[in-house]
């Protein structure tokens, strides 16, 4: 028997040949040696029950309860298959056998979407033919394992070689076999503003499904998702994370079988899916990815966010620290005009922005969301002299400048539209339902492709365009495209529009920032990663709301790709008024900036502002490119910690939802620190304000005061409550095992050692290793 054995740093992929030619799944997990494949594959003398003996010449193999490497219909498995094929005359039955094998280093691109990369020194390949029995029809297995992220990457390509047009229903990614089941599953699931919630369930006979029919990867289950043991948690025990490099519908199956096989499946959702294949057609799935760890979630998380920021994130922003931005939408919306937004500019400027982000409403007409989607031309009425003149204005602030657009999508009340009303999806004779009061763009219309390829050239050239916010407001309706000779192409071909737009115009722009946005994050995923280097998380702003959003991004993709912003309060979706250093301190944990309209700022905010930004700039490459870790603590409360790659410094953030009375003492456990280095542990210091303690000032001062009255806030402006002050140095082993007592929260009495604790308040503490430790 031959045997596969791919392997990463820490990880094993084993398979082998069965005498009957399917390909049996041996191993996948903590490395191990294995040099014979009879060790590890299944012994059978006698068939089990009534299973289908797939081969009369070979009586003890039945495909039900073997773990396989790919499965089809009709053969004897009867668990989810990885591939779905329609004959012409109408039969379904399909039988793929090894036709051959070959190893190499690298990997190659896979045609019209994108997929991982690295060098040769990185990956090692193997590719996989089988043949269809009675058919030309040949199916590709690509596997490629990348050694320091402990990822792998599998797709399928089936290639039809007859001389008949077949039909193909679905062809997954990847499917992997396993015997044990004593798994939970954990999804990230949601909606508008409550993104990637982590849901934590148990695994039982049957399927459990991840999936989405939105047309894109979609808030509603993000394809990212983890399989855990019921002891697993942050730091220790086995889980196994799967993730799809696509933007479109996708679905991912987890079944457990009568036999007590694990089987999980990840691809293109095969609903709204039909796929004619030509002779000499062929047709590529996406690339899924999948890493296995024993050091818990943490582990889990920290090889995904590797494999992301080495393999999928590309062009000049790969590893590169990202620009804080000021974005103007919340605080003008469509209310603007080119003197507010240079005033907006030039406070943005003052607190030490480095790229101010011109939202919806720049183009003519745009008064609202009801009108001129796809009319890309400037407003000459709200910016009188164009927006190369707006963007020179800008730089001459030392600030870059950015613009938000949103291609794929159009409305019926714009000269677009008007001139071509088939450019929408949907059919012309029927009325289409909206969203937004938008309609979709078809992407599948390469002559939609083209123009907007050269029109959003023309725009990002004449502005001299830093940074593209590309948004996506709605999803997917009325699925038809006008184009198209089959409809179940619709749906995939969208997507391979969209990744050819975004691929020629990050070709074109290289050293242009694109930010993907979804309404918030409706579309995060790998696929837009491999063009956008970061995602707008979530429109829902709030700080509170924002820990659990980030928390459950964080498990999946790397702090690199959150953009988090600060905001104002009331905020805006939640009408929830929290601490502004708990706002800051929340959007530094990624791609840090500003939503928060600074002309309505005070002095003293603008000031916090300027600092706090001035902090993050300083720590900004561990914030974005160090090793984060989410520290166990108790449910009412939100612990991060960011170490960079030398273990030097470090950044660690407290955050409590609600300030619970006479509560037990606590300590601050760290994770990541070298356990052998001496650290100072440092608080970052901010002011409160005297307002925010309502009538415990009169616990204080000799005269009553009112509060909220003018003597209140005339105090206010010269007397200020200084946070507590951290100071302390320990060594990592300390730190990391037993951590370093908090000082007791307020307990009805003030002190400077005394933490002064509010409903979603939050404390960043510095470390940084001794300068006698630094080599």
């Amino acid at each position: 028997m031959e045997l596969f054995h791919l392997q990463t740093k820490n990880t094993s992929y084993a398979f082998t040949i069965l005498p009957t030619g399917q390909l049996e799944h041996l191993y996948y997990g903590k490395k191990i040696r294995l040099d014979d494949p009879l060790v590890l594959s299944e012994k059978a003398v006698f068939p089990s029950g009534n299973c289908i003996v797939y081969d009369r010449n070979v009586p003890h193999i039945s495909l039900e309860h073997r773990m396989l490497e790919y499965s089809t219909l009709g053969k004897g498995d009867i668990r989810q298959p990885i591939v779905e094929i329609i004959f012409p005359d109408t039969s379904y039955v399909s039988d793929f056998v090894f036709l051959k094998a070959e190893k190499r280093r690298g990997k190659e691109a896979l045609d019209k979407l994108p997929s991982s990369y690295g060098s040769e020194d990185e990956i090692e390949s193997i590719i996989i033919t089988l043949k269809e029995k009675h058919h030309e029809i040949y199916l590709q297995l690509n596997y490629s394992a990348f050694f320091e992220s402990d990822v792998i990457a599998r797709s399928s390509k089936l290639i039809n070689r007859s001389d008949m047009v077949i039909s193909l229903k679905s062809l997954f990614s990847m499917q992997l076999d396993r015997d044990d089941i004593d798994w939970q599953i954990m999804t990230f699931d949601g909606h508008w503003g409550r993104e990637r919630t982590p849901h934590l369930r148990d695994i039982g006979y049957g399927r459990s499904v991840v999936e989405t029919l939105a047309g894109c990867s979609s808030n509603r289950q993000n394809p990212f998702f983890i399989l855990k043991k019921a002891h697993t948690d942050e730091d220790l025990g086995e889980c196994l994370g799967v993730n799809l490099i696509y933007s479109g519908n996708h679905q991912s199956n987890i079944e457990v079988s009568a036999y007590d096989r694990l089987r999980i499946l990840s691809g293109i959702h095969p609903t709204q899916f039909d796929w004619p294949l030509q002779p000499e057609e062929s047709f590529q799935s996406p690339e899924a990815v999948f890493s296995f760890s024993t050091a818990g979630l943490n582990g889990l998380s920290q090889q995904f966010h590797t494999f992301i920021n080495q393999h999928i994130v590309r062009g000049e922003w790969k590893n590169k620290e990202r620009p804080v931005v000021l974005n103007n939408w919340e605080a003008t919306y469509f209310n603007f005009n080119e003197n507010k937004i240079l005033k907006l500019a030039r406070e943005a400027a003052s607190v030490g922005v480095e790229c101010f982000v011109l939202d919806d409403g720049w183009f003519k007409n745009r008064k609202d969301d009801f009108r001129a989607l796809g009319d890309w031309y400037t407003d000459t009425k709200k910016l009188p002299h164009g927006l190369k003149w707006l963007s020179k204005q800008i730089q001459s602030m030392n600030m870059n400048f950015g613009l938000w657009v949103e291609p794929e999508m159009i409305n019926e009340d714009s000269d677009l539209y008007r001139s071509h009303p088939e450019w929408a999806v949907g059919r012309v004779d029927q009325i289409a339902s909206l969203s937004r009061n938008q309609r979709v763009l078809d992407m599948s219309n390469p002559d939609v492709q083209d123009y907007l390829i050269e029109r959003l050239s023309e725009i990002f050239e004449e502005a001299e365009v830093s940074f593209v916010k590309w948004d996506y407001n709605r999803i997917f309706s009325d699925h038809f495209g006008s184009t198209l000779d089959h409809q179940g192409k619709f749906t995939h071909s969208f997507i391979l529009g969209t990744y050819r737009v975004l691929d020629e115009l990050t070709k074109r722009f290289p050293s242009v920032l694109f930010e993907s946005c979804a309404s918030g994050g409706n579309r995060f995923d790998l696929g837009m990663l491999c063009y956008t280097p970061q995602i707008w998380t979530s429109d829902n702003t709030d700080a509170l709301d924002r820990t659990v959003i980030q928390t459950g991004t964080s498990y999946g993709y790397p702090l690199s790709s959150i953009s988090a912003h600060v905001s104002a309060v009331p905020n805006h979706q939640t009408r929830r008024i929290s601490p502004l250093n708990s706002r800051l301190a929340v959007s530094s944990f990624g791609v840090f900036g500003c939503e928060i309209n600074l002309n309505d700022c005070n002095e003293k905010q603008k000031k916090e502002i300027a600092s706090h930004i001035a902090l993050y700039k300083a720590y900004r490459n561990t914030l974005q490119y160090g090793t984060f870790y989410r520290i166990p603590c108790d449910k009412n409360q939100v612990r991060w910690m960011c170490v960079d790659q030398k273990k030097q410094s470090a950044i660690g953030m407290y955050f409590q939802s609600r300030n619970p009375v006479n509560v037990k003492s606590e300590r601050f456990i760290t994770r990541g620190l070298n356990e052998e280095s001496y650290y100072s542990i440092k608080s970052v210091p901010f002011d409160m304000s005297i307002l925010d303690f309502g009538d415990l000032i009169n616990y204080v001062s000799p005269v009553h005061i009112k509060p909220n009255s003018l003597l209140h806030k005339t105090v206010d402006m010269f007397m200020k409550v200084k946070s507590e002050h951290e100071n302390l140095e320990a060594y990592g082993d300390c730190l990391n095992l037993a951590g370093w007592a908090l000082k007791q929260p307020f307990l009805a009495g003030l002190h400077e050692d005394a933490r002064i604790l509010f409903d979603q308040s939050a404390r960043l503490y510095l470390f940084q290793q001794k300068e006698s430790e630094i080599e």
